[in-house]
């Protein structure tokens, strides 16, 4: 049904993130029509062999393996396009290589998508932005009815921030129809896991208590 909508079938994507959250918006914006295109590391995307499902969240979109190593071949698909990804998780020896107010200064119509650890300026924001740091950090592996943090298996936090991430490309390119202007859409891992976080506390509180059972945060260092 998502598939046959096609309202972003004149959508044209440029994909520089890595990770899972990036990679979610990329399904849902392919099903819904846009065209996409990737753009991954020098070496290739290191989260094709961390999650098993990768290659479905990212079937679809078309792999430019040039414009990694080609400034004026990335420029053209920037210069074209509406929407930029970037950011997601981090990996080992992958730097991130993309600053998303400059791509926005240089690309005026350009909507860039930039997906961090945490909200810049918090005390999380240097953090790494991996799953299960930010799950611990943001309370999300609370002790409940049991004697060990609770880790959540389906990744809320790149979940949580591809959804965030979403709705706000959908009000930006909104905006655009009007002001001609693109804009930063900021989003975190951190921020992501904040949607589930208030979900779960509701359905705890909701439940009856047994003796002895604990709900507390982790503390994290």
């Amino acid at each position: 049904m998502v598939a046959q909508l096609q309202m972003l079938k004149d959508v044209v994507v440029v994909h520089l993130g890595v990770g899972m959250a990036p990679a979610l918006v990329t399904k849902f914006m392919v099903e819904l029509g846009a065209q996409v295109t990737r753009v991954e590391p020098p070496g290739g995307d290191p989260f094709a062999a961390v999650y098993p499902a990768y290659e479905v969240w990212l079937r679809g979109s078309a792999l430019d393996a040039d414009a990694a190593a080609s400034p004026a071949r990335l420029d053209a698909l920037l210069a074209a396009a509406d929407v930029c990804l970037v950011g997601g998780e981090d990996y080992p020896g992958v730097a991130r290589r993309w600053n998303a107010a400059e791509l926005s200064a240089r690309f005026p119509r350009l909507v860039v998508l930039d997906i961090e650890a945490a909200p810049a300026g918090t005390e999380h924001a240097q953090r790494p932005a991996t799953e299960l740091l930010v799950q611990a950090r943001s309370g999300l592996t609370f002790e409940h009815f049991s004697d060990r943090p609770m880790v959540m298996s389906f990744s809320p936090a790149n979940f949580g921030a591809a959804l965030r991430g979403l709705a706000g490309l959908f009000a930006a390119l909104y905006e655009r129809e009007g002001s001609g202007q693109g804009q930063v859409v900021a989003t975190s891992l951190f921020e992501g896991a904040a949607v589930w976080a208030g979900a779960a506390g509701a359905k705890s509180k909701s439940r009856p208590r047994t003796p002895g059972s604990s709900f507390r945060r982790t503390q994290s260092r």
